[in-house]
C-alpha cells in the first residue's frame, strides 16, 4: 500500500495515512482464467524483482499478503511474516536463508489456480509441514492446467536454490509475455473507464472513506 503521511499524535500514538484501495485479499480465491493469472504473477513478479534489487527480502508471499482490486490491480502487503501460523506451507526448503520468495509465490500461484492448497500441503501441525516441504517432491499443477502454466510453477518450485529462477528471468518467462500484449490497451481501457464511470459525488466518498481510515486506524506502538 502506498504511504501518503503519517501523524505523530503524542503519548507514543502515532497514525498513518495510506492510499485508498478497494482491493481484498487472494486467500479466497479460485481463478483458472490464464491471462488474469498471468497479469497477477507479472505484477507480483516485478514487485519482488524490486525489493530483491534492493536486497530485501519479504519472507512471507501468501496469499492472504496479497490484495488485487476490481481492475486487477496487485498490491504487495505483509512484509516478514510475524505470524508463523499461516505461513508455514508457503515457506521454501530454504526459508532460513532468505531466499524464498520464488518458492512461496510458486506455491501461492498454485494455490490461487486451484483454489486450495496442494494436497501435500493441507492443514496440519508446523512440524509435519516443514517434513513435508523437505521431504517430499516440489507440488505440481494439474494435467488439466497449461504447458506454458505447468513449466512456470516447475521454475519457481525448485527445491535447489540456485536451480530456481529469479523474479527478473521468471518476467521472461512465456506464461508472463503473454500478458504483454493487452498491457497498453488495457492500461488506457482503465483509465478511460475510470474518468467515465467516476462522478464528483463519488470521488467524494471515496475521500471521505480515506478520512475514516485515517481516524480510526491507529497505530498504539511502531
Amino acid at each position: 500500500m502506498k504511504f501518503v503521511d503519517s501523524f505523530d499524535l503524542g503519548y507514543d500514538r502515532i497514525e498513518l495515512l495510506l492510499e485508498f484501495f478497494d482491493g481484498k485479499p487472494l486467500d479466497q480465491s479460485c481463478i483458472t482464467d490464464k491471462q488474469i493469472l498471468s497479469k497477477i504473477a507479472k505484477q507480483i513478479l516485478r514487485g519482488l524483482s524490486y525489493l530483491h534489487k534492493r536486497r530485501i527480502a519479504h519472507k512471507g508471499i501468501k496469499p492472504l499478503s496479497l490484495f488485487m482490486d476490481s481492475r486487477h490491480k496487485m498490491k504487495i502487503t505483509g512484509f516478514v511474516a510475524s505470524n508463523i501460523e499461516g505461513s508455514v506451507a508457503y515457506m521454501s526448503p530454504d526459508y532460513l536463508s532468505g531466499n524464498g520468495d520464488l518458492w512461496g509465490f510458486g506455491i501461492t500461484m498454485l494455490a490461487i489456480y486451484m483454489g486450495k492448497l496442494p494436497h501435500s500441503l493441507k492443514e496440519r501441525d508446523w512440524a509435519s509441514l516443514m517434513l513435508a516441504i523437505l521431504k517430499s517432491p516440489p507440488p505440481e499443477a494439474s494435467l488439466a492446467a497449461s504447458g506454458e502454466f505447468r513449466d512456470f510453477i516447475g521454475c519457481c518450485l525448485q527445491k535447489e536454490a540456485t536451480r530456481r529462477l529469479t523474479a527478473e528471468q521468471l518476467l521472461e518467462h512465456p506464461f508472463i509475455l503473454r500478458s504483454e500484449t493487452n498491457d497498453d490497451d488495457q492500461a488506457c481501457s482503465h483509465t478511460r473507464d475510470l474518468c467515465l464511470s467516476i462522478e464528483p459525488t463519488q470521488l467524494f466518498k471515496n475521500f471521505i472513506k480515506v478520512l475514516i481510515f485515517y481516524k480510526f486506524y491507529n497505530f498504539n506502538q511502531i
